[in-house]
């Protein structure tokens, strides 16, 4: 038979910011975006904005930019485009040959080779005769390309004899009864009684951030934690054909077939560094960034 295999690799960036205002409790944001996402400059803007403003800060009345409203504007507007979100089931939404025409995934495999493999889609059976009374036990064994290597039958046949002894001594099972009574009902819990507490009243200050529904107000201090992470799937596709036509690679890959998806560790050093190239055994070479973008990544990190 001919097995064509093709082999696609999605990074998929998953941003989280976490703002704690006013040494509340942290309010946590996270998203993940496709690769095209990523390069776009919109949400390049937003990587550098987080990464300059990482750290505490305090409210300050003549400058509201570092606000979590100001950075949440961004993030909102971010996040609602779905257009920057990993497609579900690339395989069953019939999605991988667009995803691959923008760059959402890469083609790093594509073979085709005259294997022996197993029909699975001719049925065979091993019989053995079955008594009336007894059992019937078929043993069969595989070789290690699944090859019928070895069987087995037997048959365990009781005497009619022992047949009618067995069923007179069944005659008094048919005798008998019993009831049962319900169980009593659970007792109802007593019902309970709160005290109301009086709502705190925060206390009034001069000046606080902005606000943005779904971020924090900050009327003191606040601070911002934010990370980047990289995550790559493998989508393994491979078919089995019979070998009427070539066995040979076609332009548009194995986009069916039995297929598995698991995500790939990274390199460690790939975690550390936001570079333009992600190893998983291996090495993907991604399109470098324009020059404004490299200016925008350079003057974030002058800020910190």
């Amino acid at each position: 038979m001919c097995k064509r295999e093709t082999v696609w690799l999605e990074p998929q960036y998953t941003l989280s910011i976490s703002v704690t205002a006013d040494k509340q409790l942290p309010v946590t944001k996270t998203m993940t975006v496709t690769r095209q996402a990523y390069l776009n400059d919109e949400v390049q803007t937003l990587i550098t904005s987080m990464n300059a403003l990482s750290g505490e800060h305090k409210v300050d009345a003549n400058d509201a930019s570092a606000c979590p409203s100001s950075v949440g504007a961004i993030w909102d507007r971010v996040a609602a485009n779905k257009s920057y979100s990993p497609v579900a089931a690339l395989e069953t939404s019939g999605g991988l040959g667009a995803a691959e025409a923008v760059g959402n995934i890469v083609r790093v495999g594509d073979s085709a080779a005259v294997v022996t493999e197993v029909d699975y889609k001719n049925v065979y059976y091993l019989n053995t005769k079955s008594p009336w009374i007894g059992t019937a036990q078929v043993n069969a064994k595989l070789g290690s390309d699944g090859t019928l290597t070895e069987a087995s039958a037997q048959v365990d046949d009781e005497t009619w004899s022992t047949i009618l002894n067995a069923a007179t001594s069944l005659v008094g099972d048919f005798l008998g009864g019993g009831s049962g009574a319900s169980a009593p009902a659970a007792a109802a819990a007593p019902a309970t009684s709160g005290v109301a507490t009086p709502a705190l009243v925060p206390e009034r200050v001069r000046f606080s951030c902005p606000a943005l529904p779904g971020w924090p107000t900050p009327t003191g201090s606040f601070s911002y934690k934010y990370s980047l992470t990289t995550t790559v799937y493998k989508h393994d596709h491979t078919e089995l054909s019979g070998l009427d036509k070539p066995c040979e690679t076609t332009r548009e890959g194995v986009v069916g077939g039995n297929f598995t998806v698991v995500a790939e560790a990274m390199d460690a050093q790939e975690k550390k560094d936001d570079s333009d190239t992600i190893s998983v055994k291996g090495a993907i070479k991604l399109p470098k960034k324009s020059s404004a973008d490299k200016a925008k990544g350079t003057a974030g990190k002058q800020e910190q």
